[in-house]
């Protein structure tokens, strides 16, 4: 049976542990920038995947914290289809876990798991009292049934209850449909020596195959797919659901901007 295609999202207020808390998942450090490193934050978007025991496997988006990158996170958490929203049980509720969770309900985002983290920092009895604050916190939300995992990024306990979590919650979560036409907002873009410009991005709809012709919005210069890449690895097609990476001839990377669209059609402007 094929894997399911579904994009899994985190939010939260900073140092509450989001990057940590991927690590500790799937041992890739999402804080690749040297700017990040040094002030110990996410500052970009950070990607990355983890593979379920059921064979699943599930695209990252780890999005910033901090009230300053709030546009990057917005524009992270499009396209993604459940969230960890990620509460670090030594501080609780904070502003930006209120604004992420309002981001996420204007987003029209329906699904999620809430992770308490940092629970060696407390003792038994704080976790019990964050745990009330946070059901108090979500309820009335999309989030007020989601099931609370206590973990410690540190340690790794809980980890694997966590991991176990979310694989029972792909397999419930519906694999979107492949109907409509391709269409991928940019959101990274780097280049490879002997490859040249590669693209990142989640595709929003559609499916598409290498060396299919895609439009560059605005604009509508054409543009050629040499090469696509999910979760790392080589393939012949991407779909709706995907993280995807797609080696591009005819774009170059000055005529990147965040919000940049490629597609299987040209979309007609709306003024």
């Amino acid at each position: 049976m094929q894997s399911k295609h579904l994009i899994m999202g985190t939010a939260g207020h900073v140092d509450h542990g989001k990057t940590s808390l991927i690590r500790a998942m799937t041992g890739y450090d999402c804080d690749t920038h040297q700017q990040e490193k040094q002030r110990g934050i996410t500052i970009n978007l950070g990607f990355t995947n983890l593979g379920l025991p059921s064979g699943n496997t599930v695209g990252i988006v780890d999005v910033p914290g901090h009230a300053d990158f709030i546009n990057t996170m917005v524009s992270g958490a499009c396209g993604i289809d459940f969230v960890l929203l990620i509460i670090a049980a030594d501080e609780g509720i904070m502003p930006q876990t209120r604004e992420h969770l309002q981001i996420m309900e204007l987003l029209g985002i329906s699904k999620g798991i809430i992770v308490l983290n940092k629970i060696d920092l407390v003792d038994e009895e704080l976790v019990e009292l964050a745990e009330e604050e946070v059901m108090e916190f979500v309820e009335g939300t999309f989030m007020e049934s989601a099931k609370v995992i206590k973990v410690s990024s540190l340690d790794h306990s809980g980890i694997g209850e966590l991991i176990e979590e979310i694989d029972s919650y792909v397999n419930e979560i519906p694999e979107r449909s492949t109907d409509g036409f391709f269409r991928m907002y940019i959101d990274r873009i780097f280049t490879v020596e002997g490859f040249g410009s590669i693209v990142n991005g989640s595709v929003l709809s559609g499916k598409i195959v290498s060396n299919a012709t895609l439009y560059l919005q605005p604009g509508g210069r054409q543009v050629r797919i040499r090469r696509i890449e999910r979760h790392g690895s080589e393939t012949d097609n991407v779909q709706a659901g995907d993280r995807a990476a797609l080696n591009l001839v005819g774009f170059k990377q000055k005529e990147f901007s965040r919000g940049t669209l490629l597609s299987e059609n040209l979309i007609k402007p709306i003024i």
